[in-house]
């Protein structure tokens, strides 16, 4: 019969999925497949002599794997394991900001938080939104601002997230009002997020945060969780004052017990709009950098996790090498190989109710052209001719279709075109247009660069 940690589930995209109640994964099936595992039910005797061979090395198959297991008598699914159909396009994810407000004035805020531009989500509108996401079957919640921790109903809103039986995936938090009570207050209702904090390097973390005691603060939260052993993650901004002291932030990260770090320089959105000249790096002076610092970093034998930008990605526990900007798109892939990754498992809802891919979006053109949770149903805003989801399916070869610069291009099926929301931070309004970061990753050799110190060091990276 089927295992007790997973459910029959499938969506509009997706019909024939098991949803992994232990890690909220979705493993998807074909028809033929699905239908032995739907015999799965305890009550239904399954002759392995009378399979095919195809269909008997697939039960074999899925019985290591562990999703099926011999019944015991009076054994059957439970209610929750029998099968759920949803409507909407399959989404994994929700990234969501519950308040614009927050205690510090970073002078880089794309939410412009320093100025509450974006409004704080009532109580009865967060409910609203987690109903949404049950009825749509999407079963995580990554939870942001602002800062998390001001909002006043924070600790309801960590109740209804545990009372709708979704998993609190992340909490991003400048660290300030983070606390044992914090962590008190996941454990009443049985979350278990991962925590991700800012600190844009020794020194430099109070500036750019815009209040004295940040770093201290930021600091004491990365020591809390790891004395907890709640997974802490970090991410550094990159800009002129702090760009000499990426050795030092990331052995010091490394020491409070950091699992990741993710350095990038700042885009010139929001707040930063008025420190961009004075205080701002061009991209060939981070890049420059970064190129500089990786034989440092790998001959230091680090187990932090890093990535720097979309150039090089280091992961601590396998000494994997890998880089955002390389794809491993084919010729014989183009028609399905997805533009935004990202996009397929998640998107991200505004304070404001606004629905959009990512992030990295808030401020742009796009602001309501995907829809409003708080005016039109979440079921609507997934169907799968809805603008959102049809980013989401767009392929490596739709891309090519439109674009005339990179189709001859050498780079084309490792580039793609690069991430579809750089284009749009740039100011720009289509959806199909060149990330140009991606392009000079290529066309500038920094990838030749990147790959002449991985074989210089005996290390190899994608495609070297």
């Amino acid at each position: 019969m089927l295992n007790y940690r997973y459910s029959f589930r499938g969506y509009a995209d997706l019909p024939f999925g098991l949803y992994d109640e232990h890690t909220s994964e979705m493993y998807s099936f074909s028809r033929s497949q699905y239908s032995l595992l739907l015999d799965c039910d305890g009550k239904t005797d399954i002759m392995l002599e009378s399979l095919s061979p195809e269909d008997r090395s697939f039960f074999e198959k899925a019985y290591d794997y562990g999703f099926i297991k011999a019944a015991k008598e009076a054994e059957h699914l439970t209610d929750h394991q029998r099968y759920v159909k949803y409507d909407n396009a399959y989404k994994k994810t929700v990234h969501l900001s519950i308040t614009g407000n927050c205690n510090c004035k970073c002078r880089h805020c794309l939410m412009s938080a320093p100025h509450a531009k974006y409004d704080q989500m009532s109580v009865d509108d967060f409910k609203k939104i987690l109903d949404d996401l049950r009825a749509c079957g999407i079963t995580r919640v990554q939870i942001t601002g602002g800062e998390p921790l001001m909002h006043p109903d924070f600790e309801t809103i960590v109740e209804e997230i545990g009372n709708h039986g979704l998993r609190l995936e992340t909490i991003y938090t400048n660290g300030i009002l983070f606390s044992e009570d914090t962590i008190d207050l996941f454990k009443r209702y049985n979350l278990t997020p991962s925590v991700r904090i800012p600190f844009d390097g020794l020194g430099h973390h109070d500036w750019m945060r815009g209040i004295d005691g940040a770093q201290d603060a930021a600091v004491k939260a990365i020591r809390l969780c790891v004395a907890h052993d709640i997974p802490c993650h970090a991410t550094m901004t990159l800009f002129k004052d702090n760009l000499g002291s990426i050795k030092k932030t990331v052995g010091y990260l490394e020491e409070l017990g950091v699992k990741t770090l993710k350095i990038a320089r700042v885009e010139d959105l929001g707040e930063w709009h008025a420190y961009s000249v004075s205080h701002g790096i061009s991209r060939e002076e981070a890049w420059d950098a970064f190129i500089r610092y990786i034989p440092v970093f790998l001959s230091e034998r680090h187990s932090i996790s890093l990535a720097l930008e979309g150039l090089f990605s280091y992961n601590g526990m396998t000494g994997k090498i890998t880089a955002d900007f390389e794809k491993n798109c084919h010729e014989s892939t183009l028609g399905r190989y997805l533009l935004c990754a990202s996009l397929k498992d998640a998107f991200f809802i505004n304070s404001n109710g606004n629905v959009l891919p990512c992030m990295s979006y808030v401020g742009s053109c796009f602001e309501g052209s995907f829809g409003n949770i708080f005016e039109m149903s979440l079921k609507e805003i997934l169907d799968v001719s809805s603008p959102l989801v049809l980013l989401g399916n767009s392929k490596a070869g739709d891309f090519l279709d439109v674009s005339e610069k990179c189709r001859d291009c050498e780079y084309r099926l490792s580039c793609i075109g690069g991430c579809r929301a750089k284009p749009i931070i740039a100011g720009g309004n289509d959806l199909m247009a060149i990330d140009e970061e991606t392009c000079a990753y290529y066309l500038h050799g920094y990838k030749k660069r990147k790959d002449e110190i991985l074989r210089s060091l005996n290390l190899t990276g994608l495609d070297s």
